[in-house]
This record gives structure tokens, C-alpha cells and sequence, in this order.
């Protein structure tokens, strides 16, 4: 038989071997909490590159999804680009207007203002003779992708946005369109227009000839007061389908092929001043009135949705 003594060495022994045992699987455990921890987070950050990749920055919270960027404006600099855009006009270049429409401005280039990376379409009250010798009682800013001997922007098919502040005031109509670089008047697409007696509305269209006549079809949006801040206002444009997006949120579509431009576009922003889309200005609108333009930017059409 072991002594006392023999049995409490090898109980001792015994203790100090199953703390080692319950040291050592504790070790294990805690390694393998570890890798496991380390394993789920590589999976989420794969998972999180993965989002990263389908919905990237060229998204739009709306669903659009852009393919590469061709226009890119943020009005840098102190004046305007002339090698992107003409201060007038497709027919001119020191002075112009819209008689069709019975507008009552006259578009100079000295209204087309940049400073601070924005840029402003500024209306102010100022009698100035114009074409055929008429008399305009105010002046304007306007600025095209097309002027008479060249166009600086054009695409076909696309995504179009711009962050903008319009003016409020009864006679105000600001604009951001497009029109066919044939020179013609059809097809047209508006982007958005305002009436300054309601800066709430976004009014959205789009024209196009069908049997030789025109034709013409439009939507509102009632949003808030959008004379109050900056806004975005985008259009997606494929060849079966005109989508208006307002501050990322889609608000019409167009499906019939016969109302959708299917030819090369350029881009048009203006402030006008009364017109058959409007009043003339009251006595309470103020002057100078501004359409404010942060930014412009096209993306053409991802791969898989090009025609």
C-alpha cells in the first residue's frame, strides 16, 4: 500500500494535471472564439464589398443604376466653360429669346454668372432692344450645349442630374430641357419647370411629332416649397422609357415608345420671365431673381442597358 504521504503527492499531482487539461481546453475554446469572431467579420466585410460592388456611388437611391460618367460640371472657376456651353441659343451668341412662347426676357451672356463653384441664371428688370428692334423689359441668363457652329454636348440615351435652387415670384420660369441636336424644335424632354407662383409644383413633359403634328404630355409633382433649398432633379432616359426623378424619389414614367426621344440630345437651362406658361411679373416678385445650378452631370447607360 502508498503512504499518506505518496497519496497526496499523486492526488496533487492529479489537481495540477486537470487544471492543466481545464487551462488547456479553455485555451482552445478561447482560440476558437477568436476564429470564429475573425471569420465573421471577414465575411462581413466581404459581404459589405459585395453590396459595395452592385451599389456602388453611381446609384441612385431611386433604382437607377448609371454607367460611365460623360459630363461632369460643377462650374469651377470664375466664368463659364464656353468649350461645354454657349450663353444663348443655338442660332446666336450675344442675345436672344423665345418669341414663341411670348417670353419676356431678352438672354445676354453677361447673366450668366459663376463664382464659388455655382452657377447663376440671374433675371433682372432692364429694358434692352432686342431682335427686329423690339423692346424687352428685362434680361436673362440661359446657357445651351449647342451653338451655331458647334455642338459641345451631346448623348444618346442616359442618366441626367442637377442640384439646383430655383427662385420663387410670380413671372419666373425656370427650366432644365433637352432638345435634339438637329437643330429642330422636336422632340423636347423637360427635366423640370417652374412657375415662381408656385415653386411647390415640378412640372415634367414631353413633346414629340406624330403624323406630322405635335404632341405633348406632362405630369405634376406637388413637393414642398422648392425655392426653400437645394434640390436634385434627375431623368433616366433608355429607349423604351422616361423616368423623372425628384430629390431620389421617382415621380413619373413614360413607357410608349412614340413619346420617347430616340436620337442624340443636348441640354438646356434657362431663366425665363413670363411667357404663355406664366403671368407676367407682379409688383411684389423680386429682382434679380436667380435659377442657382450646383452641378450637372450625365452618365451614359451601364453595358447591359444599352441599345
Amino acid at each position: 500500500m502508498r503512504s499518506m504521504e505518496a497519496d497526496r503527492v499523486v492526488a496533487e499531482t492529479t489537481r495540477q494535471s486537470r487544471q492543466t487539461r481545464q487551462r488547456r481546453a479553455a485555451a482552445r475554446r478561447a482560440r476558437r472564439f477568436r476564429l470564429t469572431v475573425a471569420a465573421f467579420l471577414l465575411l462581413a466585410a466581404l459581404v459589405a464589398v459585395a453590396v459595395f460592388a452592385v451599389r456602388s456611388p453611381s446609384d441612385d437611391p431611386s433604382g437607377v443604376v448609371r454607367g460611365p460618367l460623360i459630363l461632369r460640371e460643377e462650374f469651377s472657376g470664375s466664368t463659364l466653360d464656353t468649350d461645354r456651353w454657349s450663353p444663348c441659343y443655338w442660332w446666336a451668341t450675344d442675345g436672344c429669346t423665345n418669341l414663341s412662347n411670348n417670353e419676356l426676357e431678352w438672354y445676354v451672356p453677361e447673366q450668366v454668372k459663376v463664382s464659388d463653384g455655382i452657377l447663376r441664371l440671374e433675371a433682372r428688370r432692364e429694358q434692352v432692344v432686342g431682335i427686329d428692334g423690339r423692346t424687352f423689359d428685362y434680361v436673362s441668363g440661359l446657357i445651351s450645349n449647342l451653338s451655331p457652329r458647334r455642338t459641345h454636348f451631346s448623348f444618346t440615351f442616359g442618366y441626367v442630374e442637377a442640384r439646383v435652387r430655383i427662385p420663387e415670384g410670380q413671372g419666373l420660369w425656370p427650366a432644365l430641357w433637352m432638345l435634339p441636336t438637329t437643330r429642330q424644335s422636336l422632340p423636347e424632354v423637360d427635366i423640370f419647370e417652374f412657375v415662381g407662383e408656385r415653386p411647390d409644383v415640378v412640372e415634367m413633359h414631353t413633346h414629340w411629332l406624330e403624323d406630322g403634328r405635335e404632341r405633348q404630355r406632362g405630369a405634376e409633382y406637388r413637393g414642398p416649397n422648392f425655392a426653400d433649398g437645394w434640390h436634385t432633379f434627375g431623368l433616366e432616359w433608355k429607349p423604351d422609357s422616361l423616368t423623372w426623378i425628384v430629390d431620389g424619389e421617382v415621380r413619373w414614367q413614360v413607357t410608349n415608345v412614340v413619346e420617347i426621344p430616340q436620337e442624340p440630345m443636348y441640354l438646356v437651362a434657362n431663366l425665363a420671365v413670363g411667357g404663355d406658361f406664366t403671368q407676367r411679373p407682379s409688383p411684389e416678385t423680386k429682382f434679380p431673381a436667380a435659377l442657382e445650378i450646383d452641378y450637372v452631370k450625365v452618365w451614359a447607360l451601364p453595358e447591359r442597358d444599352s441599345p
